[in-house]
């Protein structure tokens, strides 16, 4: 018997231990969350914080290129489980006080935790029956991490309070993120069976072995690597920005921090599932990733026009959150799009997830870029720039309307992978 996403029970089972794999990226996406408690706790001023995400992104190229390799070579699950260790292990330290050059050399290993991402994909690229179905697959991912994220994040609210942003309540907060890192790497291990699952699928196509260099070398000459790429670039852009949207109802109208990260779990996390499977099922609806990213890419800057523009004052901060709620649903919407965007091509099983770390490390550019502009804006302008962030976050959402021109240009060049799609979208979208 299948149930709704055309999945086995077992199937089901696995999908459901292969997402707690998504854990080992926690503490990254906690740290974030929590913007002005995780600043208050360690002391750091906004560029200190846009240093720690530089030198996250740029460690991300190595690690990227590593966990992509042992995924495609070796096995998926190794890069899933793997991860959750090492993380819980990196959150321990920073339960000690730690200084700000140690903070550098945390973050600089935090990557480890993300490489687990291009694995999760591949093999959720393997569960799924069809690629039809992908939609509504990748939406329960959302699902189950807002599920299990709500949990925790309305756990530490109700516990803590206002006093959430208290340095050694901060730092129980890590802890539990720690372990539910170190416990969901067991679940994986012994759990998820990654050699069922390939036996079972119907996406699962044998390949040929490659020699590091060649595997590296054959996917980035795929245009649509480049492509999707880009996109990669414009929406890690876009989740510094929405990143902001807590301090800025924190600093610009004197919302609690307490009431603040409970908009942030509802917004982040309660409203992920929904916000997951409306993307999902309206990415099916239309073919294609590209195709959903035009009208959210519009609908997003309206709303940071209108953010940017609001005055600031606490008798405007029901607008704010209005804004905000509908900014980040409709990025959560888009949130799987590149990862998506690549996969709708079938790319070859021993490439697959090399090419996913590639357009990670490219759109890490985009971190490193806005992250850091936005910290000196903040820095010189601690209320008014965030006028200044989300005006760029128009000009950024603007790339998105071009996305479907550089895929479908793509799609005409050497070494496309085009012709793998099922309903070659893109080839019509040439014709046409």
């Amino acid at each position: 018997m299948r149930n709704s996403l055309g999945m086995t029970p077992k199937a089901y089972r696995n999908l459901l231990a292969l997402l707690m794999g998504m854990t080992s990226m926690q503490l990254y996406m906690t740290l974030m969350l929590l913007y002005v408690p995780f600043q208050n706790c360690f002391g750091l001023t906004n560029t200190q914080i846009a240093s720690l995400l530089s030198v996250y992104s740029i460690t991300t190229v190595p690690f990227s290129i590593i966990g992509g390799r042992i995924s495609d070579a070796v096995s998926p699950k190794l890069c899933v489980y793997g991860p959750c260790f090492i993380t819980g292990l990196l959150g321990i330290l920073m339960c000690f006080d730690p200084s700000y050059p140690m903070l550098l050399a945390v973050f600089a290993l935090l990557p480890i935790g993300s490489i687990a991402w291009p694995s999760i994909i591949k093999c959720m690229k393997y569960l799924s029956p069809s690629n039809d179905k992908l939609g509504k697959v990748f939406g329960m991912a959302n699902v189950f991490g807002g599920i299990v994220s709500s949990v925790e994040f309305l756990s530490f609210v109700l516990v803590f309070g206002e006093a959430i942003g208290d340095p050694n309540n901060f730092r129980i907060i890590i802890w539990v993120n720690n372990i539910m890192s170190l416990a969901s790497g067991f679940i994986v291990l012994f759990l998820f069976d990654y050699k069922w699952v390939i036996e079972n699928s119907n996406n699962y196509t044998v390949s040929e072995p490659m020699s590091f260099v060649k595997s590296f070398t054959e996917a980035v000459k795929v245009p649509e690597v480049w492509a999707v790429g880009a996109l990669s670039i414009v929406y890690y852009g876009i989740t510094c920005i929405v990143n902001y949207t807590s301090p800025y109802l924190i600093n610009g109208f004197g919302f609690p921090v307490a009431y603040t990260t409970m908009f942030a779990i509802v917004t982040r996390y309660i409203l992920r599932g929904p916000a997951g499977s409306v993307g999902g099922r309206y990415r099916d609806g239309k073919g294609a990733m590209y195709k959903a990213l035009k009208p959210w890419s519009l609908m997003s800057s309206a709303i940071f026009l209108a953010m940017a523009f609001l005055p600031m004052k606490s008798s405007m901060i029901v607008p704010a959150c209005l804004l905000g709620s509908g900014l980040i649903f409709i990025y959560t919407m888009a949130s799987t799009g590149a990862s998506m965007t690549l996969t709708e091509y079938n790319p070859p099983a021993n490439l697959h997830a090399t090419m996913t770390a590639i357009v990670t490390i490219v759109g890490n550019l985009g971190t490193v870029i806005v992250s850091n502009i936005c910290g000196r804006i903040l820095d010189a302008q601690p209320v008014a720039g965030y006028r200044y962030c989300f005006l760029i976050g128009i000009v950024i959402e603007m790339i998105f309307l071009f996305s479907e021109k550089m895929l479908a240009f793509c799609a005409g060049l050497p070494h496309t992978m085009a012709k793998n799609r099922e309903d070659h979208a893109f080839d019509s979208f040439v014709k046409e």
